[in-house]
């Protein structure tokens, strides 16, 4: 018996399920870029639930209590990456699952096991292909967990000048944008000329994507990433 986890006090005594003011309004953010620095900011002090479901081949003789026979829940989202499943409140956790068994933990420890696997989190999933949920990237996840400020991709410069240098040899190519997309990945906008061919285009892409590819500092920092060549502007496809 561990003496010292027993005279700790329990943070979570009075856990009611709903979620927490903070996560709320940060969730119901618009903005992209806002809703995930608002996440990032938020889940460094308050918790979420964890839901954990009965682990398959576990055969009785092989548990030393029942919670050997319960495991984390993770889902496979864009790119074929595993994501670490946690809710907001047990109305969001029951509606995904009603058998799962809910587990309160603080946002920065949630973060840190999450590293210890794929690094991400899938928040608010509403059904196991992830819709609707928020994700939270590996850059976003350490953050949370060492409580320090997060540059996001979209402010990082070192990841925009990294772009913009290599598609210096596409001469159709005028800016490229990192943008915040609204499944919690993040937007490459390539800006190409106006007399820019769709040759153009696919170069710019493949050499973004080699990038992504090769790049440590910069694959480190992007989880689900969508490329897209433009015309003009930013508005303008």
């Amino acid at each position: 018996m561990d003496i010292d986890n027993l005279l700790k006090p329990n943070i979570f005594a009075d856990e009611d399920g709903s979620a927490p003011p903070s996560l709320v309004q940060a969730l119901g953010v618009s903005d992209p870029a806002l809703r995930q620095e608002a996440l990032v900011s938020a889940l460094q002090t308050e918790r979420l639930l964890i839901p954990l479901v009965a682990q398959e081949g576990v055969q009785p003789e092989d548990m030393r209590d029942e919670d050997d026979a319960l495991t984390q829940v993770f889902l496979e989202i864009a790119g074929g990456r595993k994501a670490a499943v946690a809710f907001s409140s047990l109305h969001k956790l029951k509606e995904f699952s009603s058998d799962a068994r809910p587990v309160p933990l603080l946002g920065r420890n949630v973060a840190a096991q999450s590293l210890m696997h794929t690094g991400l989190i899938i928040l608010d999933p509403q059904d196991e292909k992830g819709s609707g949920g928020e994700v939270l990237g590996r850059s976003a996840c350490a953050a949370i967990a060492s409580a320090d400020q997060w540059l996001a991709p979209w402010y990082d410069v070192r990841i925009h000048d990294t772009f913009k240098k290599k598609l210096s040899v596409v001469a159709a190519c005028e800016e490229v944008w990192v943008k915040a997309s609204h499944d919690g990945g993040v937007l490459i906008a390539i800006q190409m000329k106006e007399d820019a061919t769709l040759g153009d285009a696919q170069r710019a892409s493949v050499l973004i994507s080699d990038v992504i590819r090769h790049d440590e500092y910069v694959k480190s920092h992007l989880d689900i990433v969508h490329i897209v060549p433009l015309r003009t502007s930013l508005g303008t496809q």
